[in-house]
């Protein structure tokens, strides 16, 4: 065969290979709109399926690479958000008759929510981007779109709202310890009670109990709220 003759062939065999590849795309869009509704949109609450190695193969690399991203960010934040629980219960003021320990376990709890805060955020900004970046057919789109928000989008908002909760515990409570680290001589602690023998400091202390016990309430009610979100409240 002359080679000008092979081109012609190579040449015309070429788009019937690419077309023979192409015809599995509405199939595995097919797959893969169906699982986003069945496996993740519909069920209550935050769970990414894990794909067997026969659903990857239904879906194929383009659509397995876009389920990738949502559960790349969950995978990767896992393990990030594991300690905060354990370290939000160290740093609970119960024994503010030791002031040093208390405060050290405020900064490590304040520690650990910027760590996992800036995990998140870039977390999100890759995912957000990634996304932001795909050629989805509409009907495609549409349930990508609502798989997202759920996994990713409404969950963020809820932690981050958490997290600025948490921090204003954190302060506030620095702010009570490192008061009663000032004032040993007006307060004192009788059975693990606060004692304060001035007027203005007895008033002062309590308004910062005030202050602490709002902002455990209010990370108390954005606790609740992202545990509703997981569960699909």
């Amino acid at each position: 065969m002359s080679p000008l003759f092979r081109s012609i062939v190579v040449a015309l065999v070429m788009p019937l290979l690419l077309a023979a590849c192409g015809d599995k795309e509405p199939e595995q869009r097919k797959a893969f709109i169906e699982l986003l509704d069945q496996r993740v949109i519909k069920p209550a609450g935050v769970r990414l399926p894990k794909l067997n190695d026969e659903e990857k193969t239904k879906l194929g690399e383009t659509y397995k690479a876009q389920f990738d991203i949502i559960s790349n960010f969950h995978e990767g934040l896992n393990t990030t958000f594991a300690a905060i629980p354990k370290v939000m219960s160290n740093a609970a003021l119960r024994k503010l008759d030791d002031l040093p320990a208390s405060r050290k376990a405020l900064e490590e709890a304040r520690g650990a929510l910027k760590s996992a805060g800036d995990a998140m955020d870039a977390a999100e900004k890759k995912a957000v981007e990634a996304k932001a970046a795909l050629k989805q057919p509409d009907d495609l789109k549409a349930a990508y779109d609502k798989a997202f928000d759920k996994m990713i989008t409404a969950p963020v908002a809820a932690a981050r709202n958490l997290f600025g909760s948490g921090n204003a515990v954190i302060d506030t409570g620095v702010q009570l310890i490192d008061y009663l680290g000032a004032n040993k001589d007006k307060v004192t602690f009788t059975g693990g009670a606060l004692q304060a023998s001035d007027p203005k400091a007895h008033a002062e202390v309590n308004a910062l109990l005030a202050k602490l016990n709002a902002a455990s309430q209010k990370l108390a009610s954005d606790v609740q709220t992202l545990n509703k979100i997981g569960r699909g409240q």
